[in-house]
């Protein structure tokens, strides 16, 4: 049985018509992954930043609150000097604003 050109035409566009569809799933399908990857890239090291920053907020309290223990310990009126502190940083640290309480030790 032989095949007309118009049927060998078809038959030939059919096969293309798969092949694209094929390639391009493979390509959607690679740069769905690939995005995937970068996504975990962004997530990893957005973790890495937050562990970070909570570690050096933990520092901080820390050392913030060695200096006061050893004006406590010492007796150099660090009361006066706690009640102070948030007009202190209001005026010389105002992105600080509203984020130190009054009165550290009453």
């Amino acid at each position: 049985m032989q095949r007309s050109q118009e049927e060998f035409f078809h038959l030939k566009l059919c096969c293309q018509k798969h092949l694209l569809s094929n390639t391009m799933s493979t390509k959607i399908k690679n740069a769905n992954q690939e995005f995937e990857q970068v996504l975990t890239l962004i997530t990893e090291a957005r973790n890495r930043v937050y562990s970070k920053a909570n570690s050096e907020l933990v520092l901080l309290y820390f050392n913030v609150g060695k200096v006061v223990s050893e004006k406590v310990n010492a007796g150099n009126g660090v009361k006066i000097l706690c009640r102070n502190w948030p007009t202190l940083f209001n005026q010389k640290c105002p992105i600080f604003q509203g984020l130190i309480a009054g009165g550290c030790i009453e």
